[in-house]
Parts: structure tokens; C-alpha cells; sequence
């Protein structure tokens, strides 16, 4: 891309990336490196936990979908799986009790088993007859 499409992109959204004296990092390199050494840590934690467990089990979101299609929901519970480099599937098939979806979150450590996973929970939760009692298959 040339240098005047670049400004010509940085004009019609009033950017002005060239002004340093007002523009600062949203997130301070301490910060930054602090949250890298939790992930780091963390990630070891998770992958211990994984290597006696095949997926984690949990809520896609805080809440139920928002009524419309404006907005998916608060992602705030896939956040910590996408720093950690997990695979992450969600599995619709709940309702909150006024009628809006939620979703189940599968955690794995690999894309295979997540959707796995999540295909067995979806089956499971299509035919609300079946025991959640079996392994998976």
C-alpha cells in the first residue's frame, strides 16, 4: 500500500499516528511482560490439568445471547483460552429461562478433541432422553 493511501486511510478517520506527543501505549511494556509470565504459567497449569483430563466444560458466556442479531454476547469467557493457544468450541442447544440461547464452552488442547467434544454434547443435548452417563464416542 503507498504512503499516500495510507494517509489518505488516516485522514477520513481523523487518525494522526505521527503525532507521538499524543499518543501512548494502552498497555505499558511492565504490564505487558507481567501478563505474558501469568500466561506462561498459566498455560503450564492448564496443560497439566489437560494431560489427566480430555476437554474442560463451561459457560461460552456470562449470560445469554442479546435478544437480535446487533451483538453475539460477551466474550470475556473465551478470552483467557485464546491467550493460552487452546482450542475452543462452542455447542449451542441451552436456553436461559426467558428463551434466549446459551452456549456451552469445550476447552482442549487440540482442534480434533474440542470439536469431538462438542459434537457428542450436541447430540447428547438434541436428544434430552439420553443419559449424560456414557464416555464419549
Amino acid at each position: 500500500m503507498s504512503q499516500s493511501a495510507i494517509s489518505r486511510i488516516w485522514r477520513a478517520f481523523g487518525l494522526a499516528p505521527h503525532r507521538q506527543d499524543s499518543w501512548k501505549p494502552s498497555t505499558s511494556v511492565d504490564d505487558y511482560e507481567a501478563a505474558r509470565s501469568t500466561i506462561d504459567r498459566v498455560r503450564r497449569d492448564i496443560g497439566q490439568l489437560l494431560s489427566h483430563y480430555d476437554v474442560l466444560v463451561g459457560a461460552a458466556a456470562p449470560g445469554a445471547a442479546p435478544r437480535g442479531l446487533a451483538a453475539t454476547g460477551d466474550p470475556i469467557l473465551s478470552r483467557a483460552w485464546q491467550a493460552l493457544g487452546l482450542a475452543a468450541a462452542t455447542v449451542p442447544g441451552l436456553r436461559s429461562t426467558g428463551g434466549l440461547p446459551r452456549g456451552i464452552q469445550v476447552i482442549a488442547q487440540s482442534e480434533l478433541v474440542a470439536l469431538r467434544a462438542a459434537a457428542w454434547i450436541e447430540r447428547v443435548l438434541a436428544d434430552r432422553s439420553t443419559t449424560i452417563s456414557g464416555a464419549m464416542t
